[in-house]
């Protein structure tokens, strides 16, 4: 069930980030709050946050494993919030949004910058190659955070079929005791009507 309640919050958390993410794509309205970046996804329902608490990995993890691994953080902030996650899963959360915030800060100067350069541009030859450098600033930025989307996207997939799997197992091995469930009944009847009692119960009985 933890399994399917993870691959549940990875899924919520990959729907929510592609809307985030394609933000430039879409037409922004007037008094809308903009959201730029997406946010690290919030603690599986599942879990406590105890001292003894411990970052997993795999099937039944808390999402924000992925979110890190996804993440086109350098792999030197990846190591360092995969520790701190190890420790604390909600400092974690805070440091992932407080890079995130640093980072749109140094991109909007740099885009805001060229802005000005754009428009206080005194020739038709300057003004080109501002926009050309704002262009080329928005249309990187869309690439990585689609190639982010990309990643998360990968990830789920893989994440669906490996519960695919699981369900066509648990099917098998369902319709299995289906088939021999006249012949479990009849030999826990002849066990149980026997000479002697069933060790295992009687153990199950003290």
């Amino acid at each position: 069930m933890k399994n399917l309640f993870s691959l549940a919050v990875c899924a919520v958390l990959a729907f929510s980030l592609s809307g985030a993410e394609s933000q430039p794509f879409q037409e922004r309205k007037p008094g809308k709050k903009e959201c730029h970046e997406p946010l690290p996804p919030p603690p599986p329902p599942h879990d406590s946050y105890s001292s003894d608490y411990r970052f997993r990995k795999g099937p039944g993890a808390d999402p924000l494993f992925g979110f890190i691994e996804n993440s086109d953080f350098s792999t030197e902030e990846k190591k360092k919030l995969k520790e701190l996650a190890s420790k604390d899963p909600r400092a974690a959360r805070r440091e992932i949004r407080h890079l995130m915030k640093e980072r749109r800060k140094l991109w909007a100067q740099k885009v805001l910058a060229l802005r000005d350069q754009y428009r206080n541009a005194k020739t038709d030859a300057d003004r080109k190659k501002a926009e050309e450098a704002l262009r080329k600033e928005i249309s990187s930025d869309a690439e990585r955070r689609l190639a982010m989307n990309r990643k998360m996207l990968e990830n789920m997939q893989r994440g669906i079929e490996r519960m695919q799997k699981q369900l066509e197992d648990m099917r098998k091995n369902y319709d299995e005791r289906i088939k021999g469930k006249e012949e479990f009944i009849n030999s826990q009847l002849k066990e149980l009507t026997g000479e002697k009692a069933p060790e295992r119960l009687l153990r199950s009985a003290r």
